[in-house]
């Protein structure tokens, strides 16, 4: 036999190197090593009669079962706390984010095939599922975007008595309220939160004059 072929683990870079024995103790071998792989090498065999024979092995790496990536990113920003063997990640967007967070990602082996699986809502999934190059091996990361809490500490009205202040403005902090003369009863005061989640807390006033 000839020709030969060997695979090599997916894993390993060093170059293969051939080595044999005549059965004639007193013919020559010539070695050609592989220079690449996948690549072969070979054997000539020069009897003492002058007599050639070749002999080839050729090498093949097998196909990677890395399945992982190596960089995992959401409209162009690193995931927070990225490993490649961690597999579910929740990212917190701001409440007031209105578009749909897109996802891409690295495979650590450049033959692994990548496919997307985008969020169709906000707060909502996406995935990416990662095929290795032997077509068996699998990994499917998944981020979840949530709804971060909000800062909006501000109020969209402030009201007495069930009149609303006017003009309002939520960057101005203090009003000045003049009633009719004669009032007595002291105005109940509501108000709105800009936030619908943001929790309002309100001091009435104890007297006329006096303050909310």
């Amino acid at each position: 036999v000839l020709e030969y072929s060997v695979t090599l683990p997916a894993t390993q870079t060093q170059l293969p190197v051939i080595a044999a024995t005549a059965v004639d103790v007193q013919a020559r071998l010539v070695f050609i090593q592989a220079t690449t792989v996948p690549g072969q090498a070979s054997v000539v065999v020069i009897a003492k009669s002058g007599a050639l024979q070749t002999y080839t092995v050729k090498f093949v790496r097998a196909l990677s079962s890395d399945a992982t990536l190596q960089a995992l990113t959401y409209n162009g920003l690193s995931v927070p706390n990225f490993k490649t063997t961690r597999l579910v990640y929740e990212v917190s967007l701001p409440s007031a984010t209105t578009a749909i967070p897109t996802i891409s990602a690295v495979a650590t082996d450049p033959n692994a095939r990548i496919v997307l699986i985008q969020a169709n809502t906000f707060p909502g999934q996406a995935s990416v599922v990662v095929v290795a190059a032997d077509g068996s091996t699998s990994l499917t990361y998944t981020v979840e975007f949530k709804k971060g809490l909000n800062n909006d500490a501000t109020l969209k009205s402030i009201a007495y008595d069930g009149t609303a202040i006017s003009p309002f403005d939520k960057e101005e902090l203090s009003y000045m309220v003049s009633l009719p003369i004669g009032t007595t009863s002291v105005p109940y005061v509501t108000a709105e939160a800009q936030d619908a989640a943001a929790r309002v807390d309100i001091s009435q006033p104890l007297s006329l004059p006096g303050e909310a």
